[in-house]
This record gives C-alpha cells, structure tokens and sequence, in this order.
C-alpha cells in the first residue's frame, strides 16, 4: 500500500528533516504536534501531495526563513498552542511574478 498519513506527534522530536527528505510522494497528511521542533523543517519539496500538515503544540518552533513554496497544495496548517505572535518574514511565493501580461485579448 501507499502511506498517504502519518502521525509522528508527542514523540519529543526536535527535528525531522532527514525523515521527510526520504520522498513519501503521496503522502497527504503529516502531524507532527506536541513534538520538540525549533525551526521549519526542511524537505517538504519532497511531499508534492501534502495536503494538511500539523505542527501545533512545538512551542519553540521558530518560522524564521521557513519556505512554503514546497507546500503550495497545502489546504490545512495548523501552528496552534506555539505562542508565536508573528509570522513575518515567510516566504509563501519565491516567483514574485506580479505582472499579469497572461491575457490573449
């Protein structure tokens, strides 16, 4: 079978770059809340189909520098209970292509 979820919450994880980079293709859904995690993990490029991804309840998580392009499918993010008050500084679109000359007319 195909791993389209997993659950990897409270297991006092502190990083999980080395795990998403193993390329779970198909997977749609990742918890990781109640974990340990400092900073954006690294690796998401490798979940093209990632549709919902949990990382509540890591109180020392930092989004600095964190890159959502890789997550451009992503319907759900849940940052809750992690006591950030800001998300500035997020790089959710790296094309920055603002002119809309697509029109044929």
């Amino acid at each position: 079978g195909i791993l389209i979820s997993i659950d990897l919450s409270n297991n006092k994880l502190t990083c999980v770059d080395s795990l998403l980079a193993n390329g779970w293709l198909w997977l749609r859904e990742l918890k990781l809340q109640g974990n340990k995690l400092k900073g954006w993990p690294a690796g998401f490029e490798a979940m093209p189909a990632l549709l919902s991804l949990d990382l509540s309840f890591n109180p020392g998580l930092s989004l600095k520098d964190a890159d959502l392009t890789p997550l451009s499918g992503l319907w759900r993010l849940d940052l809750g209970g992690n006591g950030m008050t800001s998300v500035t500084g997020i790089d959710a679109d790296s094309d920055d292509d603002d002119d809309d000359d697509d029109d044929d007319d």
